[in-house]
C-alpha cells in the first residue's frame, strides 16, 4: 500500500493461501516489500524520501542493518536494499503492529479496499514530500 504526499492511496497484493510459520511469514513479508517497491516503482521515482512501514521486526531490522540474521531472509533483505538503492532517495524502515497496519487488510479480505479505509488513510498521509510504503 502506498500513501502519496498528496493523500492518494494505492494498493497492490492479495491474500496468503495458507497459514505459515514465523520463519515463512518473515520471508513473505520481505517478499511483499520487494513486490510493493516493484509495483509502485514509477511513482516512487518521484519520491524525495521513502518510509517503509512493516509489521515484521525481522524485516524492519534487516532493512535498517542492511542484512538479516536469518540465512533464509538475508537474500530477500538484500533485494529490498538493492530496490531501495535504485530509487536514490533517503529511506527509513519503521515498525507497525499488524492490527494497526492497513496494508494487512487486502491480504485478509477479497475485493477492493473499503472507501472508508482509503479516506482514513488519505487523512493520515504526510504533508511532506515523503512517500509511505506500508507493506504486508
Amino acid at each position: 500500500m502506498l500513501l502519496a504526499p498528496n493523500g492518494q492511496v494505492f494498493s497492490t497484493g492479495g491474500s496468503w493461501a495458507t497459514k505459515k510459520s514465523s520463519k515463512e511469514i518473515a520471508q513473505l513479508e520481505a517478499t511483499a516489500v520487494i513486490r510493493a517497491i516493484a509495483a509502485f516503482e514509477e511513482k516512487l521515482r518521484e519520491a524525495t524520501r521513502l518510509q517503509l512501514v512493516v509489521d515484521n521486526t525481522s524485516v524492519q531490522h534487516g532493512v535498517k542493518r542492511g542484512t538479516a540474521r536469518s540465512e533464509d531472509l538475508a537474500p530477500l533483505v538484500a533485494k529490498i536494499n538493492d530496490a531501495v538503492a535504485s530509487l536514490r532517495c533517503p529511506t527509513t524502515a519503521s515498525y507497525v503492529k499488524s492490527e494497526n497496519n492497513p496494508a494487512d487488510i487486502p491480504s485478509r479480505t477479497s475485493g477492493p479496499l473499503p472507501k472508508e479505509l482509503i479516506a482514513a488513510m488519505a487523512r493520515k498521509a504526510p504533508i511532506t514530500e515523503e512517500f509511505r510504503l506500508r507493506c504486508s
